[in-house]
């Protein structure tokens, strides 16, 4: 990476290799990655090494780009060593740390980092309650962990669960509980939403699912959505609700990547974090994509976080902009052309 570039954990995993604390990969092992990151594009020593996971769709073409072995969803079966790049959410690194040492080759090394504002001292003692940790280092406001593979598998508890007849998985947004912006704005589906029909930032299908619940109108429906786990998630979610609407999924990341078909409605709640910080702008690169994929008199129907202002962007590349509904924390929005 270059060195202007801001350092972070991803940096502080590979330091104990830089340091010599431990050995670099052999020629011909292979080591898993799992939610892998950029670490070391200009190293073909580890480019030959590493089969990368990683799901959010964008990361993964940066990945692509920069010559790594990557996909979506990675067997871990029979590996010589195992990184492991620890996210914000607790359940899905706990449970990348358990594939990881199930998959390794006994003796062999599992290395660990994160972010310490995003609980990797909290992941070093789940870890550590179950193996010997040999040793850590700390830089970049990280923490990179490692220790060796014992002869012994690792029960995995279910990563599954059921909120209100949906399956979700750890990682995913709302995964626990139905988010209540998108309960409110459920509420204001009806039977003027037809024709052509997209979910901005799907996540698990909620919406899609509700709204194919509610209406038959629909022509055509499509589930745009960055995470690769939520989008498979969606499509288990709504298969016994399609009716007969035709129905698309696309792995795709809104902001980034282009949106060719063009729609009567588009419904979204939108991210408002990138990382743990609050970033108005994802919701408006979401709504200008909105803008920019609506037939003549389409509409937008959005919810937003009560605090967030996009009343002045939806004013501004929309022709009327309503609010339908404030309460609970949240407002819901309906803009046309």
């Amino acid at each position: 990476m270059a060195r202007s570039e801001k350092r972070d954990a991803r940096h502080t995993l590979m330091l104990p290799f830089e340091r010599g604390l431990l050995p670099a990969p052999l020629k011909g092992e292979r080591y898993c990655f799992l939610n892998a990151g950029l670490v070391t594009p200009d190293d073909d020593v580890w480019l030959d090494t590493l089969d990368c996971e990683q799901g959010n769709h964008r990361d993964l073409l940066q990945m692509e780009a920069a010559g790594y072995s990557v996909t979506p969803s990675l067997e871990v079966k029979n590996y010589d060593g195992a990184l492991v790049l620890a996210g914000k959410h607790k359940r899905l690194n706990e449970a990348n740390v358990i594939r990881a040492w199930n998959g390794l080759k006994p003796g062999k090394l599992l290395v660990v980092a994160g972010d310490k504002n995003a609980g990797i001292a909290s992941l070093r003692k789940f870890v550590q309650a179950k193996g010997e940790v040999e040793d850590s280092l700390s830089k970049n406001h990280a923490i990179v962990f490692w220790l060796a593979k014992q002869d012994f598998i690792w029960d995995a508890p279910s990563v599954v669960e059921q909120v209100e007849g949906f399956k979700t998985s750890p990682g995913m947004f709302s995964a626990s509980k139905i988010d209540l912006g998108s309960q409110l704005l459920v509420e204001h589906f009806d039977d003027r939403i037809r024709g052509s029909v997209a979910d901005f930032g799907a996540g698990w299908g909620y919406l899609s699912g509700m709204l194919l619940k509610q209406t038959n109108k629909l022509a055509h429906l499509d589930l745009y959505e960055i995470d690769h786990a939520s989008l498979e998630a969606a499509k288990t979610n709504i298969e016994d609700k399609v009716g007969d609407a035709r129905v698309s999924y696309f792995w795709r990341d809104i902001i980034s990547e282009p949106v060719t078909r063009k729609y009567n409605w588009i419904l979204m709640n939108p991210p408002f974090h990138e990382g743990r910080k609050a970033d108005v702008a994802l919701g408006e690169s979401f709504i200008i994509q909105a803008r920019r994929s609506l037939q003549p008199k389409g509409k937008l129907l959005m919810v937003a976080n009560m605090q967030l202002p996009y009343e002045a962007i939806l004013k501004k590349h929309f022709i009327h902009c309503n609010l339908l509904a404030a309460k609970g924390g949240f407002k819901v929005f309906e803009a046309s052309l």
